[in-house]
């Protein structure tokens, strides 16, 4: 799993497989405020999900910190 700062309009999340989910700086936001669900693999944001797979379910928790990391320092 990978994430992509995307300067000042948002970030994209990617899994291993290649998919990603866009998220605006509101969203972003919304994010670190735990307003996501994750159940069975599959994260959901507003109206947005995105299938993860068991490696990044395992990296959920490592991906979320550092985003938290980047928009403490910098935002």
């Amino acid at each position: 799993m990978r994430v992509i700062n995307l300067d000042e309009t948002g970030i994209k999340i990617i899994t291993s497989n290649k998919k990603y989910m866009y998220l605006s700086l509101k969203e972003v936001k919304e994010f670190l405020d735990r307003k996501y669900t994750l159940t069975e693999n599959l994260l959901k944001l507003n109206n947005k999900q995105l299938l993860l797979t068991d490696s990044d379910v395992e990296e959920f928790d490592s991906m979320y910190d550092y985003i938290n990391g980047i928009f403490k320092k910098g935002h």
